[in-house]
């Protein structure tokens, strides 16, 4: 990666993180699931709000601590869940949450970006 590459990343990544659009806890009946990272200390919380009846996730907020990335990875994550069924959210994939970043993670980073996912997999296994 040269350094034009590295700065655009971290211009990028700083935009992301500074969304606050959804940053901040849904009262209940959204469903708080946490996520951690113990090899960097990154942690978060998705709040998932469900319409039920529909099943379909009607808003997603998160907070937490984390580093750039994590928070960027949230923030795109929380935006693309918005209205979907229950259905499409389990269609989601790492992947998924890699195209919404839109530039290549290194491996050594990749438990940074899927902090989120890793909530919403708990999510859709523990609580739905």
């Amino acid at each position: 990666m040269t350094l034009t590459e590295e700065y655009l990343l971290l211009q990028k990544l700083t935009e992301l993180s500074a969304d606050k659009a959804r940053f901040g806890a849904l009262p209940k009946p959204a469903e708080k699931v946490p996520a951690e990272n113990p090899a960097c200390g990154d942690s978060l919380n998705l709040y998932i709000l469900l319409d039920k009846a529909e099943n379909k996730i009607l808003k997603v907020h998160y907070d937490g601590e984390g580093c750039a990335l994590s928070r960027a990875a949230a923030a795109l994550l929380t935006k693309h869940l918005e209205g979907k069924s229950l259905s499409e959210a389990k269609t989601i994939t790492p992947g998924t949450l890699y195209d919404l970043i839109g530039v290549q993670i290194a491996p050594a980073r990749a438990n940074c970006a899927l902090l989120p996912y890793g909530a919403l997999e708990s999510y859709l296994k523990n609580y739905v």
